[in-house]
């Protein structure tokens, strides 16, 4: 009875020894794990907080005087097309000299809201034989419809550097075509039919686009904060560029001035 009670007391001591051993073996592992184990990219550890994103505000405009509109002679198809006059659109200067469907966007930025913000759905429609709108942004690999509300022969035609160029008949049983740009690019558009009828499809792969309404104005919302390049492109007076630096939730305002 004692020979097995004395057994029983050096297994106790022995168990005792061995489970704290374990512990203290469990606890340096642990400690090690947390101290010396670099976090990978993206974890909470790397992680950078947002910062407030600014604004770019602004507008485009003409120095001197408004050209006249020019209208345009309409030769075919007079009982739809002829229904309004029709005028030349590649350079409509509104109230205070602001001019209309200028594009202004951002170059440099990286990262910011996504494309989807330019919205979903994007439509080009042909109506009194002109493109509604004149210049439209849509986001690359995403279908642009294109519209025949006139109910006669259209033609859509690109004339395209990076993209494959398009020709399409839409005959006046076709209401509704279905088209997509791969790669960022301005892109002029025709109708072979009305030979007036033009117009841009600018296909762009980063959200920082705008294009300027009647009174030449503008507006990038939600840009990172950072040093950027703001762009400003009009089909007739070319482009100009300047320099911009967008602080944690500032609102910038930058005019554009152009001259025939």
């Amino acid at each position: 009875m004692r020979r097995s009670a004395f057994l029983i007391i050096a297994l106790l001591s022995v168990l005792a020894v061995w489970g704290g051993s374990c512990s203290k073996e469990k606890e340096d592992f642990t400690a090690t794990t947390e101290q010396n184990v670099a976090p990978t990219p993206g974890t909470a550890a790397n992680h950078k907080p947002n910062m407030a994103a600014g604004s770019i505000r602004g507008r485009v405009i003409l120095r001197g005087e408004a050209p006249r509109p020019q209208k345009l002679m309409v030769v075919k198809d007079t009982d739809v097309c002829g229904l309004e006059a029709q005028y030349d659109e590649r350079l409509v200067v509104g109230k205070n000299l602001g001019i209309r469907d200028a594009v202004v966007y951002l170059t440099g930025v990286k990262g910011g809201k996504p494309l989807s913000s330019l919205g979903s759905e994007f439509v080009l429609d042909q109506q009194g034989c002109r493109y509604q709108p004149h210049v439209l942004l849509i986001p690359v690999n995403t279908p642009l419809q294109i519209l025949n509300a006139d109910g006669i022969l259209h033609n859509f035609h690109t004339f395209t550097k990076k993209n494959r160029p398009l020709n399409l008949s839409q005959p006046e049983f076709l209401k509704k075509m279905e088209v997509a740009f791969k790669y960022p690019e301005f892109i002029p558009a025709r109708c072979d039919v009305h030979g007036w009828m033009s117009g841009w499809i600018v296909a762009v792969d980063q959200p920082y686009y705008a294009v300027t309404d009647i009174d030449g104005n503008f507006s990038l919302d939600d840009v990172p904060p950072g040093a950027y390049v703001l762009n400003c492109w009009q089909e007739r007076l070319g482009e100009q560029t300047a320099p911009v630096t967008v602080e944690p939730g500032s609102a910038i305002s930058s005019t554009f001035t152009f001259s025939l």
